[in-house]
């Protein structure tokens, strides 16, 4: 175990604003989903780390374990929180600064 560099060819398996499946919508086929589930790179990770024994299903359980009480606080904390002023509804929408659309419409 020295330093290790990782790179995650991501796919979208769900659909944009919500958590359920989109595959319905005509625009991928079941089999490129399937494809590139397969390709989890989580899922590919993991199977590496079992195999070659630098990860444990002891560590597993304790990322997942974390991982699902970060969610449960961010999820707790959303649902706490006010909700904004109507009037800062485009903040932070667009980019700032000279060459954005933004700029050149002001100009």
């Amino acid at each position: 175990g020295g330093p290790m560099f990782l790179e995650f060819a991501t796919y979208r398996w769900r659909e944009h604003c919500g958590p359920n499946f989109d595959n319905t919508l005509g625009y991928r086929t079941e089999k490129e989903f399937a494809t590139w589930k397969a390709k989890c790179p989580i899922d590919r990770y993991v199977k590496c780390g079992l195999n070659d024994g630098w990860l444990s299903p002891a560590d597993i359980e304790r990322w997942t374990n974390e991982i699902d009480s970060e969610f449960a606080a961010a999820i707790e904390f959303a649902k706490s929180s006010p909700w904004p002023e109507a009037s800062t509804m485009i903040e932070n929408v667009y980019a700032e600064g000279k060459g954005t659309d933004r700029a050149r419409r002001a100009a």
